[in-house]
């Protein structure tokens, strides 16, 4: 695959890049990158877990955050390393910048990810690329656990 155009998806978040900004596929997009393309693997999760339970009765419904002992970043490359080794691309870990961090809940939580990524959060991906010599990120971020939110159907007939 080294030299060849490798296709592949890059569905946690599918940017295409240039220069200083990055623009945010509405869906997840086929990306043609070059063999050997670094591609940035980025966590915005903090090492925490969070639990609500719905109970019937509000006064026993509950929302617990626990902190866990994982080391999620090195979890994340650990899993997507060998497949994007296997596409001929270059996994790279990559830290977010102290701005990525400060805007990820605009970027995540607060977006309506079913129409792509806001446009502010476009130029802080790309400044991050373009600082590690990056040609496509994934990223692990933050998310709220509803079907609309995701703008898919995969959890609408939970209770």
């Amino acid at each position: 695959m080294a030299g060849a155009a490798v296709s592949t998806v890059l569905g946690l978040l599918a940017m295409s890049l240039s220069g200083d900004f990055a623009t945010a596929a509405p869906k997840p997009a086929l990306l043609k990158l070059a063999g050997g393309a670094r591609v940035g693997v980025v966590n915005l999760l903090d090492p925490e877990v969070t639990h609500f339970h719905a109970s019937r009765q509000l006064q026993n419904s509950f929302l617990k955050t626990s902190a866990v002992g994982w080391p999620v970043s090195a979890m994340l490359m650990q899993a997507l390393r060998e497949g994007l080794t296997q596409m001929g691309l270059t996994p790279v870990a990559a830290a977010p910048t102290e701005a990525l961090a400060r805007a990820r809940e605009a970027c995540f939580l607060n977006a309506a990810l079913a129409k792509g990524l806001p446009k502010a959060c476009g130029p802080l991906y790309g400044q991050l690329a373009a600082a590690e010599h990056l040609e496509a990120l994934i990223v692990l971020g933050p998310g709220l656990n509803d079907s609309t939110h995701a703008g898919g159907i995969r959890r609408r007939g939970l209770p």
